[in-house]
C-alpha cells in the first residue's frame, strides 16, 4: 500500500519490498523524491515474533501528523512532523471514553474516526446511513486503552450524510460525517 506523504514523499507500507536493506516485518518504507532515496522508519514491536508491523499509513488534513495502521496487534502509531523529520508521539492513557469527530469531513475516499478508551473493554463502532439502518461495522472487539483511530473507506456507498456510533460499557456516543463521491 501506498500514499503521499508531506514534502513530496511517498510511504510504502509494511511489506518493504523495496527497502535497500533488511524486509524487516517492523518498519514503513519512505521514498522521498527530493533525494530519490528509500529510506526505512523502523517501528516498535508489540508482539514478538508476530510481524506485526504496519499495514498502512493516514495523513492528517494538514499533512503533519501520520497514523500508521498495525494488521495484527490493532496498534495504531502516531508520528507527527518536527521540521523535516518525522518523530513518533507518546501514546498516554486517556482519562476518559471519548469519540471524535472524523477527518477529513466531507470525505472522500476515505476518513479516519478517532476515539479514546481510559481501560481495556469490548469496543463496538458501526456506520448508519440517514434512515437508521446499519451498513457497516468497523469494530466489534476487545480494545487496550488508548488512543486509538479507524479508517473507513465507503467504497459501495451512496453520497449522503452518515453516523457512526460506538458503545463501549453501555456507554453509546455518536457523530456525524459527509461521504461525498
Amino acid at each position: 500500500t501506498m500514499n503521499w506523504g508531506p514534502e513530496g514523499r511517498l510511504w510504502v507500507s509494511q511489506d518493504a519490498a523495496y527497502s535497500p536493506d533488511d524486509n524487516s516485518n517492523n518498519s514503513l518504507v519512505i521514498f522521498d523524491f527530493t533525494t530519490i532515496e528509500y529510506k526505512r522508519l523502523l517501528m516498535p514491536e508489540t508482539v514478538p515474533g508476530s510481524g506485526n508491523g504496519p499495514r498502512n499509513v493516514a495523513f492528517s488534513p494538514d499533512g503533519n501528523t501520520a497514523y500508521a495502521a498495525s494488521f495484527n496487534s490493532g496498534v495504531v502509531w502516531k508520528f507527527v512532523k518536527k521540521g523535516t523529520a518525522v518523530a513518533e508521539s507518546e501514546n498516554t492513557i486517556p482519562e476518559r471514553f471519548a469519540l471524535g469527530q472524523n477527518y477529513p469531513n466531507p470525505f472522500n475516499p476515505s476518513t479516519i474516526i478517532p476515539f479514546d478508551v481510559a481501560k481495556a473493554g469490548q469496543v463496538q463502532l458501526k456506520i448508519y446511513n440517514s434512515l437508521g439502518q446499519e451498513v457497516a461495522t468497523l469494530l466489534n472487539k476487545t480494545m487496550e486503552a488508548g488512543k486509538h483511530q479507524v479508517m473507513f473507506n465507503p467504497a459501495n456507498l451512496a453520497t449522503g450524510v452518515y453516523f457512526y456510533r460506538i458503545q463501549f460499557n453501555n456507554i453509546t456516543l455518536q457523530k456525524r460525517m459527509l461521504f461525498i463521491k
